[in-house]
């Protein structure tokens, strides 16, 4: 697959005409949603769903906004027709850790907005535009949102293909990431500077041939630091560890460890 095009599974018609069905008001906890606080004041916010119809690429109700604007969009690397979507719309929250500067969600795309891009494929945005900056796969995309106390996204961190499984916070950084399973297959290690929002993404290869398209900014680790891996993360009691906030499992890592593999990986 070349830069300049999608796969061919991940097709979406950028300008499809669509009446999405979006009933009821959720206030409850969805199932396999997974909190954890730290010490921090605790944000919280309700999601409310709408009926929605469009005849642009754009699909957002009349009652709400974007949930980001175009140039927080470029700033953070996602896809536009994602970021002019609502956010009860754009979001489905799996993990969520409250701190100071927010709450930090493991989310992705709501059954709405994944049914949707089923229409033509499970793709999302420019069906001419590369992927995965331009074009995504919605039941394979997940992301990493930094949300204030007013339901706002601050920061965006998209992982395509890499949908995090769980998230931690720590005094200085977030860390998180994927646990590669049947579906997809190769795992990922993240970690966000909480003063900088800077972020480093590892990705640790299934096998050493695997050629998936990943974001440029994203590092593959070697062969040392795969075998390294499965030693950092795990589920308990299998394991032990530090516990995170997961909606996989009783996912416990190393964070010491991980933090290892991330410098070794991306200098």
């Amino acid at each position: 697959m070349s830069d300049s095009q999608p796969p061919p599974k991940r097709l979406l018609r950028a300008g499809f005409l669509a009446t999405a069905l979006i009933l009821g008001a959720c206030s409850s906890t969805p199932e396999g949603l997974d909190t954890v606080s730290v010490p921090a004041t605790s944000t919280s916010s309700s999601t409310t769903t709408h009926v929605v119809t469009t005849e642009t690429t754009t699909i957002t109700p009349p009652d709400e906004t974007p949930s980001q604007t175009s140039a927080e969009a470029s700033r953070d690397g996602v896809v536009p027709e994602l970021a002019a979507l609502p956010y009860s719309l754009r979001v489905e929250t799996r993990s969520e850790v409250p701190t100071d500067e927010g709450t930090w969600i493991v989310a992705v795309p709501t059954p709405e907005l994944t049914e949707l891009a089923s229409e033509n494929g499970c793709g999302f945005g420019n069906l001419d535009g590369a992927y995965p900056t331009e074009v995504i796969c919605a039941v394979e995309y997940g992301e990493i949102l930094l949300v204030n106390g007013e339901g706002q996204i601050v920061r965006a961190f998209p992982m395509p293909g890499a949908i995090p499984g769980w998230i931690h916070v720590t005094e200085e950084s977030v860390y998180g990431g994927r646990i590669g399973d049947g579906a997809l297959p190769n795992s990922t290690l993240f970690r966000i500077d909480r003063q900088s929002l800077e972020a480093t993404v590892v990705v640790i290869l299934s096998h050493p041939d695997d050629a998936p398209e990943w974001l440029s900014t994203w590092h593959v680790a070697g062969a040392d630091q795969v075998t390294t891996y499965d030693a950092l993360v795990g589920f308990a009691p299998e394991m032990s560890g530090t516990r995170v906030a997961s909606w996989v499992g009783d996912v416990v890592v190393d964070i010491a460890g991980i933090d290892g593999i991330i410098d070794q990986v991306a200098g």
